[in-house]
């Protein structure tokens, strides 16, 4: 697909990488859907409201920087996607090898920055600051992040030796790719040029500030290298500054599809926060060379054209989790405490989905088996469930809770997906003998096929996590049952909870 640009030789460069649209793939959204996809959310534009069993699922919601309000079908419409055709937002668990690099390279260059701090103070003394503002490197003084302006400062003096302490930060900096926390929004759109126009309005679906660019407006002196850039590619119909430059989204317009890729940076303390910038203007190239469509698509374990569903990937979960704590130093705590020995993860994807056409009231939740889960399934005979409920095999525990440093947060150790949606399973024991006990004859079926009729009545929400299956909760006055059963191989845990 030939591809061109507005703007620089730098932006002519990066939209080589971005030029491999999906020829063939016109409309279709899970043509963007990878093997690296940790969280696949897809919903339909419309006038209809979400259905209310989705509401509290437990997985991690998409950025309000994507601007589409956990994917509410009148925001998606709002946005300008095409009504009742799917859209999907997807969580990318960044390359390996950039989680790697940052987690090998990142203390260097801490060390380094540190020193340099230590040595330019040496040279300009009190005027260190002020010299280095002059030279446009004040950023790489981490002291200057709190120091106010000294007036009187021969800003000339001593300007060589100090850009020369400097250089070597410099040069580390801009070898450093970061595992930048990508999610993005895609889904066909009939309204050509919908999107640009209404932006303005749309911000306000998002919690932070933002700051809107659109190709050919002129542009301030001091913009971010990167809008520039970025504004530079084919396609593209808006750049989104939002959160003081913490985040970028750009929105393009191609095959049909409306796009809009959602990067927020790591995590950092002030004196480190100057660094991301150099490291994102350094490393536009990879960032942007994740803009192109999967070389292979990825199938989801629902068809998302058959209703709302969210999927989860558990192993690219724990990728992006890897990635928030390779770039942990940049917070200037301790180091995270390693990941204490919780119960076995028995799955290692898990999808929910409400069918279109069930009035939002049907929720069905499929689990692709782990290797522990593998193992799990063939120990359990078809012997009656009730009275034999040890015979499940299940560890009544939840996992030890995530001892991390102050202000590092993460999409699954700790969460309420990691308890509920992973883990979720080893409490079914203790559920089951409860209700049972409070209704006789609501459980039935064997250890391999579990029936579970619920009676009706309001369902304790969890002291942790209140909003968690809101959907479940505010349904649970009628009588519901649960099916679940295992596919003939016993690959798949497959679990239906339908209205009686």
């Amino acid at each position: 697909m030939a591809v061109t640009v507005r703007g620089s030789t730098r932006a002519r460069c990066l939209a080589a990488i971005v030029g491999l649209a999906a020829c063939g793939r016109e409309g279709d959204p899970r043509a963007w859907i990878g093997e690296r996809a940790a969280v696949v959310r897809c919903s339909a534009a419309g006038r209809n409201p979400p259905p209310p069993i989705m509401a509290g699922i437990p997985a991690p919601p998409p950025p309000s920087g994507l601007l589409a309000r956990q994917l509410d079908p009148l925001a998606l419409d709002a946005m300008g996607y095409r009504r009742d055709a799917t859209v999907c937002a997807v969580l990318e668990a960044p390359p390996g090898a950039t989680i790697d690099v940052a987690r090998t390279a990142l203390p260097a260059v801490l060390t380094l920055h540190d020193r340099a701090d230590r040595e330019a103070t040496r040279i300009g003394g009190r005027c260190t600051c002020e010299i280095a503002r002059e030279l446009g490197v004040r950023d790489l003084v981490a002291s200057c992040a709190q120091t106010p302006t000294v007036a009187g400062c021969d800003t000339a003096a001593r300007a060589d030796e100090l850009a020369t302490a400097l250089q070597p930060l410099r040069e580390a900096v801009a070898a450093v790719e970061l595992p930048w926390q990508h999610w993005r929004l895609v889904g066909a759109t009939d309204r050509p040029g919908w999107f640009a126009d209404h932006v303005d309005a749309l911000v306000a679906n998002h919690d932070g500030g933002t700051l809107v660019f659109r190709p050919g407006q002129a542009l301030p002196a001091r913009v971010d290298p990167a809008v520039r850039a970025l504004l530079g590619l084919e396609h593209v119909v808006a750049v989104l500054r939002q959160d003081s430059g913490r985040a970028l989204v750009l929105a393009r317009e191609l095959d049909g599809l409306l796009v809009l890729d959602h990067f927020a940076q790591p995590q950092a303390s002030p004196e480190r926060a100057p660094l991301l910038e150099r490291m994102r203007e350094a490393q536009l190239t990879a960032m942007v060379s994740r803009l192109a469509p999967p070389t292979q698509a990825r199938e989801t374990m629902a068809a998302p054209q058959h209703g709302t569903m969210v999927e989860l990937d558990r192993p690219m979960l724990e990728e992006v989790d890897r990635a928030a704590l390779a770039t942990a130093v940049l917070l200037d705590q301790p180091a995270a405490a390693p990941a204490p020995a919780g119960p076995p993860a028995l799955f290692d994807r898990v999808s929910f989905q409400a069918p279109f056409g069930e009035q939002g009231a049907v929720l069905r939740i499929e689990h692709a088996l782990s290797v522990d889960g593998l193992a799990w399934a063939q120990t359990l005979s078809d012997a009656a469930l009730v009275g034999n409920l040890g015979g499940l095999g299940l560890r009544d525990e939840p996992p030890p809770p995530a001892e991390l440093p102050a202000g590092l947060r993460l999409v699954l150790r700790g969460s309420t997906t990691e308890r509920y949606a992973v883990h979720g399973v080893h409490r079914l024991p203790s559920l089951l003998q409860t209700l049972e006990l409070a209704a006789p004859g609501a459980v039935a079926g064997t250890l391999s096929a579990w029936r579970v009729d619920w009676p009706g009545g309001p369902v304790p929400a969890p002291a942790d996590a209140p909003e968690l299956f809101a959907g479940l909760r505010s349904l649970a006055q009628r009588r519901y049952r649960l099916d679940a059963s295992f596919d003939p191989s016993r690959t798949k845990l497959v679990v239906e909870i339908t209205p009686r």
